[in-house]
């Protein structure tokens, strides 16, 4: 982590947010938010998963559907296998073997049985479903001018469960105005430690302040549009473009919405940065992330020099994982 005073930052804040103590209501969502998507999971996987479900403390975070390989879950962020009676196994050859004809029919059910309706979902490679669930696929590309048109002979789904934190932005909202204003912030984070559920929060805290709220929300994870409805709760003043470009998503947002602040997920792209910045030059705040694990990894990635460097964000929050693995440390650290 950087050193207060140093060329990239100084600490601000530092706290933890537990992911423990949730209380009973929080689980009982959270074991709707898992049979919300056993439904799209054939039968004979659906009730193993159920014992998995029974027999295991923590909770499924992505079940993974491989043809002819074993079936397996993430838990805890760790990768596990699961035996055709529903418990956890460290060894493969233990763990039940999904058919080929199984992967079909979950693919199939995710498109709703209609899979000309989804063609350009199933291209992106992933499928939003309600409840804000992802699936994602891999096969056969068709590549057409250097670009891939098509997923055929689909082999491996990954199903990601979402589960939304109310709240779990609350410690860090105060950083975020200054003087009345929205401070350009940059999310820092390694996958898989909650960058998207506290950008999320945070979105769903400035709109319902009354804040006009853009998400370009490429990848369908912040607000999890279905049938042009959010699936997660973004706020009452988030006008949201799913899907498309990011950077063409940004710039419509300012012509179309008037927006106070653009909300968006990973940074990555030479077009992404510039949008911003034109976002930035036209008075509107901006809060995004990017993968990394302290300002000193980003300004080593590719563009990260030019994120850090060119006074686009005043302030990062750079989250990690505590030592336990169940809770996220945040710090709050200024960019100079």
């Amino acid at each position: 982590m950087d050193e207060p005073g140093s060329k990239f930052g100084q600490s601000l804040i530092e706290f933890g947010i537990s992911r423990q103590g949730k209380g009973v209501a929080m689980e009982q969502e959270r074991q709707d938010k898992v049979f919300e998507i056993l439904m799209y999971i054939p039968p004979k996987i659906r009730n193993i998963l159920l014992g998995c479900i029974r027999n295991s403390p923590w909770e499924i975070e992505e079940i993974r559907l491989r043809a002819g390989l074993p079936l397996g879950v993430s838990i805890c962020r760790e990768f596990c296998y699961v035996t055709p009676f529903g418990s956890i196994a460290n060894d493969c050859f233990r763990a039940y073997t999904v058919t080929p004809e199984e992967v079909e029919w979950c693919f199939q059910a995710v498109c709703e049985h209609s899979v000309y309706a989804h063609t350009e979902e199933i291209r992106q490679g992933y499928i939003t479903l309600p409840g804000g669930h992802r699936v994602g696929f891999a096969g056969r590309a068709v590549v057409k001018e250097g670009r891939v048109t098509a997923l055929h002979e689909i082999g491996s789904l990954n199903l990601r469960i979402a589960r939304q934190m109310v709240g779990c932005a609350d410690g860090i909202m105060p950083v975020l105005f200054s003087g009345g204003r929205i401070v350009n912030t940059l999310l820092v984070s390694p996958p898989l430690v909650g960058k998207t559920t506290m950008l999320r929060d945070i979105a769903r805290q400035i709109s319902n302040l009354g804040y006009a709220t853009g998400i370009a929300d490429d990848r369908g994870e912040i607000a999890a549009v279905y049938h042009g409805v959010p699936s997660n709760d973004v706020g009452m003043c988030s006008d949201v473009i799913s899907g498309g470009v990011k950077e063409e998503a940004v710039r419509m947002l300012i012509r179309t919405m008037a927006p106070r602040v653009i909300i968006t997920d990973e940074v990555a792209e030479e077009g992404e940065f510039s949008a911003l910045s034109s976002a930035v030059g036209s008075g509107v705040a901006v809060i995004a992330s990017i993968h990394g694990t302290s300002l000193e990894d980003v300004r080593h990635r590719c563009m990260g020099y030019r994120v850090l460097g060119e006074g686009l964000f005043s302030q990062a929050v750079i989250l990690s994982l505590s030592g336990t693995g169940h809770d996220i440390r945040t710090e709050v650290v200024k960019i100079v």
